[in-house]
């Protein structure tokens, strides 16, 4: 079976522009987070007293580029009801000058909808964002707009990346249900802890479509550390075959699978037909053999087709280069 899988595009991005292809991961963490965005938001955002969580039409345009995830939110603050707007931005890793899009967003959703705007960028990724603190999982930060020495403006917004302030076998115990596929990308994770996983979101009392959803993530996420036949003896996938994300890691397990197929014959083949043209043609050089692994399959099998009628090791050098150049 293949190692981790490796998307040349990365399936956790959520900033993917119009013609790029979207993994369904990004898909289902939007549903999961509209099935439980009252309790997300509380725990991410740290938003105690919230009293109303209403989607304001799930992705909104602002200047040709998609938000992620708004909210109309009322929280009981400061000893009375506040209505705001609250924008949940996923980014995969350090993202340059996210205060500008932030600010841009901000702005375009006052306009829009008429109320102020709390930012909020969740990295869901496993890589540690760039400067980072130690042993934190939620920070606020601020950006501001000046001319020369002047402050003409300040952005504040939060963001959270949960690896940076918890251990997977500490988050198993802690975290509600709905954030426990996210401990697969936290330091002391093991692999029996995906069956533990399995358990705890099936013993979570969440509907079953939900418990599939999330089951299907940490298949995902764990397909980034392991193989996916090792996932399969954790968990059994059977039970959720039918999800688009697991279905999609099939598909691309079968697909890495077969081009290392390939890759491991052509590599085969390449030592066999060195060893045939340096019996053949004993004074040909370390350089032309080295030739051989800038050809394809298709060319290699050529080349052993045409080796036993090559003359001399000039001959097989120029056979060898046109093959190249041709393929």
């Amino acid at each position: 079976m293949p190692p981790p899988i490796e998307d040349s595009h990365n399936p956790l991005r959520s900033d993917v522009h119009e013609g790029e292809p979207r993994t369904p991961f990004d898909g289902l963490l939007k549903h999961l987070t509209d099935q439980f965005a009252p309790e997300l938001l509380t725990y991410l955002g740290d938003l105690d007293g919230l009293l109303t969580c209403e989607p304001v039409g799930g992705e909104v345009e602002i200047m040709h580029r998609l938000t992620d995830r708004v909210w109309r939110v009322t929280q009981h603050l400061d000893g009375e009801p506040l209505e705001y707007l609250f924008h949940l931005e996923f980014e995969s890793g350090t993202v340059a000058s996210i205060e500008r899009r932030l600010g841009m967003y901000s702005w375009a959703l006052y306009e829009k909808e008429g109320l102020p705007v709390r930012n909020l960028v969740w990295y869901v990724g496993d890589q540690k964002p760039t400067g980072w603190p130690k042993d934190t999982w939620r920070v606020e930060c601020e950006a501001e707009m000046t001319i020369g020495n002047d402050i003409v403006s300040t952005l504040r917004w939060w963001e959270v990346w949960l690896p940076g302030g918890f251990q997977a076998p500490r988050f198993v115990k802690e975290a509600p249900a709905y954030l426990l596929p996210f401990a697969v990308l936290m330091k002391g994770m093991k692999k029996p802890l995906l069956a533990q996983l399995k358990r705890m979101i099936q013993g979570s009392g969440l509907a079953v479509s939900n418990q599939h959803d999330l089951l299907a993530m940490v298949v995902f996420f764990a397909c980034r550390r392991y193989s996916l036949d090792e996932v399969i003896k954790e968990i059994n996938m059977d039970i959720f075959e039918d999800n688009p994300l697991t279905e999609y890691l099939f598909n691309k397990g079968v697909e890495k699978g077969r081009e290392e197929g390939r890759e491991e014959g052509r590599h085969s083949l390449i030592e066999l037909l060195q060893g045939q043209a340096k019996k053949r043609f004993p004074h040909i050089g370390d350089g032309t053999l080295q030739l051989l692994e800038e050809l394809s399959l298709s060319a290699l099998r050529q080349l052993g087709d045409e080796l036993l009628e090559l003359p001399n090791g000039r001959t097989f050098r120029q056979t060898v280069l046109s093959l190249r150049k041709n393929q």
